[in-house]
């Protein structure tokens, strides 16, 4: 082998080596990336779970569950007709199924009654 394949040899070689360096690299920064993104997902997804948490223990009335003009119906109408389990629970203790199931059963009670 002479002196000119041998440095052909190397310098292929020292070409493959950078190419290797290259790709690992963009591997890396791919790797990364991905990283970055799944914590970004994760940490979303923790700040949701912490607000549904923080919710589920709320135990008052909001702006949005009083009556807007409380001259236009009543209190239990307003209640009734938003249908929303948190109220129900805060105000009689039971929610929005619970309810109608109650005043099913009650009726058929009436209804055999007569």
């Amino acid at each position: 082998m002479n002196d000119y394949d041998e440095n052909q040899l190397y310098l292929s070689l020292l070409a493959d080596i950078e190419s290797d360096e290259d790709h690992d690299e963009a591997w890396r920064q791919r790797q990364l990336g991905v990283f970055g993104a799944l914590m970004f997902v994760g940490a979303d997804h923790s700040r949701h779970q912490r607000s549904e948490r923080r919710h589920a223990r709320r135990t008052y009335l909001v702006r949005g569950d009083l009556l807007p003009d409380p001259r236009v119906s009543t209190p239990w109408q307003a209640l009734y007709s938003a249908q929303k389990d948190r109220a129900f629970i805060t105000t009689m203790g039971v929610d929005t199924l619970t309810l109608k199931c109650t005043v099913v059963a009650q009726s058929m009670k009436l209804v055999d009654f007569v």
